[in-house]
């Protein structure tokens, strides 16, 4: 009787939970508030000091430069080139303006971009940067672990916040900064100003991917890398709400099937309602939208960015939104840091004045705000360009990462030496002599590789391949790396010392090639 009692009250439970067909019902939670109020409730008539912007932004380099301490030993010496040469896959060695990287270091998209936008920065900026060896870090989230504290680290955003480790940079979708991302910079600058704000269409504009990840969670802490893919999906129920102001749909969507509250873990966090669910049992029919170009971007009013869809960290989206005359407009939602993640220019922007933030609940309202006040809207349009014009252009990045290598190259000092051979005190040892040590033949057994030049080998994504030659390998390779630093000009050695000098680096790089 005991069991027949308990079969009947677990039925009567689950009663409501399923449909006809026998199939999981998600439980129906409470409506979602579209309508709250703007969080902006005043703003400042006033220009922009972008020259604040541009220290701010600066000022945000140096002090993640400056967690890397300035040591004079030996000893980071030698670790810091025993790491360059362990880290075969993110290691860059800048050398009398050429790339250097093992041949271990191709095979990822990001990686070998990051190689096309370098080689970018050296033909204006290798007097600046001289001699430096780094890793770089691809990851959309920034470095999951402590870097390493003698060799400096490059990364392309932080999704966790200024405590990461490492030092922002562009990310490497700009490509050649002065050839591609110019040009286009300046025909999106030039659509953006063909069609005024009047004759656009007054709609948030979105394209993109929502593509979840694993469809069952088994740890709380995972669910923060489906915080993109929710935000997509939140966004995208806008437009169900209302399409004449909203035009946020997606080209592909596979979102991630949710299961009873016991069974999925990431409802706790990321909260679902009975909106999500349609959009997810039916497929995205309601928000499928055709892929569009940023050429065609120009016909909206507003310009939404949301993260991206693999961790939910930065979308390189936003590249190409700040060209296009329009309000850029950020997303806020559960797991996702306020301004999103961030990137190398990020202190230069304030929410208000560059761009606002908007979530589910705020997102009409904000942008009916920004349409009654014309003043408001035309000082987010003036600033947006003014993002374009004096943080994203092409000579704007190459002169930021150049100060930012040249002040971590301050940071080793007799590794410095050893790469710019700026001394010749018998207590510095030279680069080749430090490779020596280091058993670097054997490190560099694959192979060393040049870079030779940016340009793509496939012409359908532009910047995606780079074109580079194996320089040498093995002991070559060491010997190649270690006579390239230039001879310290001391106006103590004679000419004929320096001639001497050049002599045996001229042999050594003739015997490796």
């Amino acid at each position: 009787m005991r069991v027949r009692a308990a079969l009947l009250l677990c039925a009567a439970a689950c009663h409501g939970a399923f449909i006809r067909t026998g199939k999981w019902q998600k439980p129906k939670s409470a409506p979602v508030d579209y309508d709250r109020a703007s969080p902006y409730g005043s703003w400042r008539n006033e220009s922009y000091d972008w020259e604040a912007a541009k220290r701010r932004v600066l000022d945000h380099a140096m002090r993640d430069v400056a967690r890397y301490s300035i040591d004079e030993s030996h000893k980071s010496t030698k670790l810091a080139l025993r790491s360059a040469l362990l880290d075969k896959t993110h290691a860059i060695w800048i050398l009398q303006g050429r790339l250097f990287v093992h041949k271990a270091y191709l095979g990822e998209m990001k990686r070998e971009l990051h190689l096309r936008f370098m080689n970018s920065v050296l033909r204006k900026k290798s007097d600046l940067i001289k001699n430096v060896v780094y890793t770089f870090d691809e990851g959309a989230s920034g470095p999951s672990h402590e870097c390493d504290p003698h060799l400096p680290k490059l990364v392309i955003a932080k999704k966790n916040g200024e405590k990461q480790c490492g030092v922002l940079v562009p990310n490497p979708y700009f490509g050649d900064l002065y050839r591609n991302w110019e040009r286009e910079r300046s025909a999106l600058v030039s659509l953006g100003r063909r069609r005024k704000w009047e004759n656009r269409r007054p709609q948030l504009f979105w394209r993109g991917k929502i593509r979840g990840r694993e469809a069952v969670i088994n740890k709380e802490r995972d669910c923060a890398r489906e915080a993109g893919n929710y935000a997509r999906l939140q966004a995208a129920s806008l437009t169900t709400h209302d399409s004449k102001k909203f035009d946020v749909r997606t080209n592909t969507c596979r979102p991630r099937p949710i299961r009873s509250l016991s069974q999925d873990l990431c409802r706790k966090v990321l909260p679902q309602n009975d909106d999500l669910a349609k959009i997810r049992d039916s497929g995205c029919r309601a928000v499928q939208g055709r892929f569009m170009n940023h050429g065609k971007f120009n016909a909206f009013q507003f310009l939404l960015d949301l993260p991206g869809s693999t961790t939910g960290s930065y979308s390189r989206n936003l590249n190409h939104l700040w060209l296009l005359g329009a309000v850029v407009v950020f997303w806020a939602g559960p797991l996702l840091e306020p301004g999103g993640a961030l990137q190398w220019y990020s202190a230069g922007l304030r929410d208000g004045r560059t761009h606002v933030t908007v979530n589910v609940s705020t997102a009409k309202a904000t942008l009916d705000a920004i349409t009654d006040h014309v003043d408001w809207r035309n000082e987010l349009l003036e600033n947006s360009r003014g993002v374009a014009d004096n943080l994203l252009c092409g000579e704007c990045m190459g002169s930021y990462v150049a100060t930012v290598l040249t002040s971590l190259r301050q940071r080793l000092p007799l590794l410095d030496s050893a790469l710019n051979q700026r001394t010749h005190h018998t207590a510095n040892a030279t680069l080749a002599e430090l490779l020596s040590r280091e058993n670097c033949a054997r490190h560099l057994a694959a192979g060393l590789v040049e870079v030779v030049r940016g340009t793509p080998r496939n012409r359908r994504e532009p910047g995606w391949p780079i074109t580079w030659r194996t320089a040498a390998t093995g002991a070559a390779a060491c010997d190649l790396l270690g006579a390239l630093p230039a001879p310290f000009r001391d106006p103590k050695m004679s000419a004929a010392g320096r001639r001497g000098g050049a002599r045996v680096r001229e042999r050594v790089l003739l015997a490796s090639v």
